[in-house]
């Protein structure tokens, strides 16, 4: 019998590197190449996502809902917003729409053969998902129950750097978009996600057979904030191929389309809300201080 000494090997990735290797691994999942012959794969908005469609099509997708060092903030170019729908390979852009009926039309549509790519702002330590909804109209995660009555493969993609040490019941429970008093952004309550979760050590184990991966540690300085550490053991082979796919990932930047990334403005299109068909308005993110240029200081005046 041959035996083969194991390596070991540290990793820290960034945000954006840590991205970028999930988005790497994804497009080698099985349900996701099936689609590249035939099929869709709907993106849900968001940096992560963007990344995967970078990996798919060469073109990244816009930004909506972020969260910026102001707080939970939405985009100042809502015009820019779009659905993003990748089929055979090719991306289309549908104009954004909240519309119930657009969503009725395309469901029939959906099957086994399709995918729906969300990202996620929450991981709980048993592994659920879930991501924040600062509108208060229609969005994709609301619709993930009806894609997988479809037969619809949902993948959510988040890093560890998303950890949260309470569970996403106990989240969606404390977070509200209506009772929320203050808030230094929007306001936003939690959407649980279900579907498969795919991190960094998920997207390892897809891309490199025969790995032991364990997180070490979070966080750091100098752009590294939200950074993840990580060891590897594996055979010789096992551990120099996952080197050198950290060695491609590391260096890159944050995904996302130009002219997205940009944080909505105090008493912009954001801040109107919109009018309901009987008459009525409804203020979107009331409780954000920003509402107003020089809110925070009426709220809790300083000195």
């Amino acid at each position: 019998m041959c035996d083969t000494k194991l390596m070991k090997a540290q990793y820290s990735l960034t945000s954006s590197e840590a991205k970028r290797l999930i988005a790497k691994a994804i497009v080698q999942m099985p349900e996701v190449k099936r689609t590249l012959t035939k099929g869709k794969i709907i993106i849900k908005e968001g940096s992560t996502t963007s990344a995967i469609a970078e990996e798919l099509t060469g073109m990244p997708v816009s930004l909506s809902g972020r969260i910026s060092p102001l707080g939970a903030m939405g985009s100042r170019n809502m015009g820019g917003r779009y659905r993003v729908i990748i089929e055979r390979g090719e991306m289309n852009k549908h104009e954004f729409t909240e519309d119930i009926a657009y969503w009725a039309e395309l469901f029939p549509q959906l099957g086994p053969d399709d995918v729906f790519i969300t990202g996620a702002n929450a991981l709980d330590p048993q592994k659920r998902a879930g991501i924040m909804t600062g509108g208060v109209t229609l969005s994709p995660a609301h619709l993930i129950p009806a894609f997988r009555a479809q037969g619809v493969n949902v993948i959510i993609a988040v890093g560890w750097e998303k950890l949260i040490p309470n569970s996403i019941e106990e989240a969606v429970a404390a977070a509200s978009r209506a009772d929320i008093d203050v808030s230094l952004g929007m306001p936003v309550g939690i959407v649980p996600l279900s579907g498969t979760v795919i991190t960094e050590t998920d997207a390892l184990h897809i891309l490199v057979e025969g790995l032991a991966i364990t997180v070490i540690g979070a966080g750091g300085i100098k752009g590294a904030e939200g950074a993840t550490t990580f060891i590897t053991e594996g055979s010789p082979a096992a551990v120099q191929k996952t080197w050198e796919i950290i060695s491609e990932v590391k260096g890159t930047g944050m995904s996302a389309e130009e002219g997205t990334l940009e944080d909505c403005e105090p008493q912009g299109e954001i801040c109107k809300g919109f009018i309901t068909r009987d008459g009525t308005h409804v203020p979107k993110h009331h409780s954000c201080v920003y509402r107003e240029k020089d809110s925070p200081n009426k709220l809790f005046p300083l000195g």
